[in-house]
C-alpha cells in the first residue's frame, strides 16, 4: 500500500463522481495497493477492506481524524479528535459457511463483502438495501424439509440472521463512545471511515485543481507537470505567485 499523492487523487476524484460512497471507497483501495485489484478487493469482508481504509488513511494524511458532530439531545456541536490506532477493533470475520437455527427454521449464510455493500447501495431505501445484503449473503434457507426463498424467512429469523452476520465481523461496524459537554448526553455513533477518506480526498482533489488553474495561468504549465510537483516545490511556487 502507498500514500496517495495529488497526481492520483485527482483523476481517483473525477472517476468517483456519481459513483456510491462503497464503489468510491473500493477504487481509493484498489489505486493505493498495487497487490489488488478490484475483484479481491470488493471480496474482502467488510471489517478488513475498513482496516485497509484506515491504513490508508494513515499513510496519506496522518493517524489524526478530525471529526465533527451535534449532540442529538442538546445539538450542541462537538469536534471528536479522533486516532487510527483507536478505531480499529474486533477480531478477523468468521470464515466459511455457518448455520443459524430458529424453531423450524435453518439457514446457511456467509459473512458480508465490500461487494455486497456496492449491490446495496444502489437500492431505493434502506429496507431494499437489507433485503439485497440478505439475499447475497444467505446460501440457503429452510424450513423443516421445504427449501425456502430468503424473502421468505420471517421477521424474527431475519433479525437473528442480522444479528449474526455483525457477530460475524465484529470490526465491520466501528462504534465511537461520545459525550456531551454542554448537557452531559452521552451516545455512541459510527464511525464510516469510507465516508471520511473520501470527504479528505475530494477537498484535497479541488485544493490541487486550483493550484493548477493558479500556476498554469501564471507559467503555462500542464496540469499533469504541474501535479507531478512535490507539495514543498508546488507550495514555493505558488508563494512566487501570490507575492
Amino acid at each position: 500500500m502507498k500514500a496517495l499523492a495529488a497526481h492520483h487523487v485527482v483523476p481517483l476524484w473525477e472517476r468517483g463522481q456519481g459513483k456510491s460512497l462503497p464503489a468510491r471507497a473500493l477504487s481509493t483501495l484498489v489505486a493505493a495497493c498495487a497487490e489488488l485489484d478490484e475483484a479481491e478487493a470488493a471480496a474482502l469482508p467488510i471489517g478488513a477492506l475498513e482496516a485497509r481504509l484506515l491504513d490508508l488513511w494513515d499513510l496519506t494524511f496522518g493517524p489524526q481524524i478530525d471529526g465533527y458532530v451535534e449532540c442529538p439531545a442538546c445539538g450542541e456541536p462537538l469536534e471528536v479528535p479522533l486516532r487510527t490506532d483507536t478505531l480499529r477493533c474486533g477480531e478477523g470475520p468468521a470464515t466459511g459457511a455457518q448455520t443459524l437455527e430458529q424453531g423450524a427454521w435453518t439457514v446457511r449464510f456467509r459473512s458480508l463483502t465490500w461487494a455486497d455493500l456496492v449491490a446495496a447501495a444502489h437500492a431505493e431505501n434502506s429496507a431494499a438495501g437489507r433485503a439485497i445484503l440478505m439475499e447475497r449473503c444467505v446460501i440457503a434457507a429452510s424450513r423443516g424439509e421445504d427449501d425456502r426463498p430468503v424473502g421468505t424467512l420471517p421477521e424474527a429469523v431475519a433479525g437473528a440472521l442480522a444479528k449474526r452476520l455483525e457477530a460475524a465481523d465484529a470490526a465491520a461496524e466501528i462504534r465511537v463512545g461520545l459525550a456531551c459537554p454542554a448537557c452531559t448526553h452521552r451516545w455512541s455513533a459510527v464511525f464510516e471511515i469510507a465516508d471520511f477518506l473520501w470527504s479528505e480526498l475530494g477537498a484535497q482533489a479541488r485544493r490541487s485543481l486550483l493550484e493548477v488553474h493558479t500556476l498554469a495561468s501564471a507559467y503555462g504549465w500542464r496540469e499533469k507537470d504541474i501535479l507531478a510537483l512535490s507539495p514543498a516545490r508546488r507550495r514555493f511556487y505558488l508563494d512566487e505567485v501570490w507575492g
